[in-house]
């Protein structure tokens, strides 16, 4: 089967699409081709088709990719088209390429706060042949919002098992910054901002610093000097692109998580953390929201917090019993198989 993925983003950029990419081409069954953003060639095994466009105004831009897509669609002639996201469906409203096409729609996030994009997609998705999001309670949420037949496949933001981190090397200065010593090494990894509060996480690290320190991964929007105000022994490690992060994952003891309650899309979160972590045996310390707490609890893999009481109790449980914490984790993540997934969703 030719199979197309467009993504009107840099795949380099999104940990759950390049899983995807590398599940299908695990398969070794299809001809790939990839439309994308990127600044490079993903993969050489893929037909990687690399959208540039110098305009800055937005309607140009979707004008362009649109054009381009079904230039290159045109010539591959897939039997599926796989949408990554949203922002990729959306250039190409309209065209012909939904009515001569299968195709997959594959919704990362909820939109909540974007009714006027749910309502441009909703009847493309309604008769698209799998709809799919990456977590439960969010297949609900979208199945009520375009008024679905179905329920979406859950695929869940599970790093792919066809990365082998040991051919891939970090830079050295992030690689001195990780300590041989033996404390408890606790990572915080994704977005650093203020809607991600580990004020309570930063301090308890701090009172714990004898045996317990913190390392931080992922890009700066100005939350960091905050924190090293709370911890000064913070490390951190700046951005590094996927997969790369994972290896600083694996050297790692135990993951943090934080969420706000400023919308849906937060309180339904979907994260790529929570597979990460796990696929390292690490435990999970994360705030109260309804999908990360349901899965915490059912498998035992971390402990959840709402104060700074919990915190204190949660680090003292969770140095206690790491060892079972750990095996719970790698019995967690082992419990799903993308891959069964992908293929139910390629050839149903």
């Amino acid at each position: 089967m030719k199979i197309t993925l467009i993504l009107k983003d840099k795949i380099s950029e999104r940990p759950p699409i390049q899983a995807l990419l590398e599940d299908l081409l695990a398969l070794n069954e299809h001809e790939l081709q990839l439309i994308s953003l990127d600044n490079v060639i993903y993969n050489s095994k893929v037909s990687h088709d690399i959208f540039k466009c110098d305009s800055r105004l937005k309607i140009a831009q979707y004008y362009k990719f649109r054009l381009y897509s079904e230039r290159q669609i045109k010539k591959f002639e897939p039997d599926l088209i796989w949408f990554c996201s949203l922002d990729s469906i959306l250039p190409l409203l309209y065209s012909s390429i939904f009515k001569e096409h299968k195709y997959n729609i594959q919704l990362q996030e909820l939109y909540d706060k974007f009714k006027f994009r749910r309502f441009l997609i909703k009847n493309i998705c309604r008769l698209a042949d799998n709809v799919i999001v990456p977590e439960y309670n969010r297949a609900h949420i979208i199945k009520y919002y375009f008024n679905l037949n179905e329920l979406p496949i859950v695929l869940p933001n599970k790093p792919s098992s066809n990365i082998d981190l040991t051919k891939l090397d970090l830079p050295t200065g992030v690689r001195s910054l990780i300590s041989s010593n033996n404390k408890i090494k606790v990572i915080y990894q994704g977005h650093i901002g203020a809607d991600r509060n580990i004020d309570l996480i930063a301090h308890q690290c701090l009172l714990n610093s004898n045996h317990v320190e913190l390392y931080l991964m992922g890009k700066d929007h100005g939350y960091l000097d905050k924190l090293k105000k709370i911890n000064p022994d913070i490390i951190y490690l700046g951005y590094l692109k996927p997969p790369y992060h994972l290896v600083v994952t694996s050297m790692m003891d135990l993951g943090v998580m934080h969420y706000s309650h400023r919308d849906l899309n937060n309180i339904f979160c979907a994260p790529n953390k929570i597979w990460e972590y796990t696929g390292f045996g690490l435990p999970i310390i994360s705030n109260d929201m309804p999908g990360v707490t349901y899965m915490i609890e059912k498998y035992n893999i971390g402990e959840i917090y709402n104060s700074s009481k919990d915190v204190e109790n949660a680090f003292l449980k969770l140095i206690k019993g790491i060892d079972t914490y750990k095996s719970n984790s790698e019995e967690f993540f082992n419990s799903v198989s993308r891959r069964d997934i992908v293929v139910k969703l390629v050839n149903e």
